[in-house]
């Protein structure tokens, strides 16, 4: 279980509902503790790429271009298992 109690809500959902759809690969990126990410110079935060703004963050990733889009803030605003569906259904369906 994690320190992040949204990526607790966020992770089985997204799991189940990537297991279902099938054809993705899962990275999951872990940030440290709840001090190493708080700290403004946490180089996810800075990282070319991925420019991590908040956890949890779900992000699509093309080879060849790299990340093309991503949802973070209405993951952690999530409140039940019902609205990360929501969220990650509209989020997959979305093209760029």
């Amino acid at each position: 279980e994690s320190w992040c109690p949204d990526c607790n809500l966020v992770t089985p959902v997204f799991y189940q509902m990537l297991e279902r759809i099938g054809g993705h690969v899962i990275i999951e990126v872990d940030v440290g503790g709840p001090g190493q990410w708080k700290d403004r110079k946490h180089p996810l935060r800075h990282h070319e790429q991925f420019k991590l703004r908040s956890v949890p963050t779900l992000a699509r990733w093309e080879q060849g271009v790299g990340v093309v889009s991503k949802i973070d803030k209405s993951l952690e605003l999530s409140s039940t298992p019902k609205d990360v569906q929501y969220y990650v259904r509209t989020f997959m369906e979305t093209k760029r």
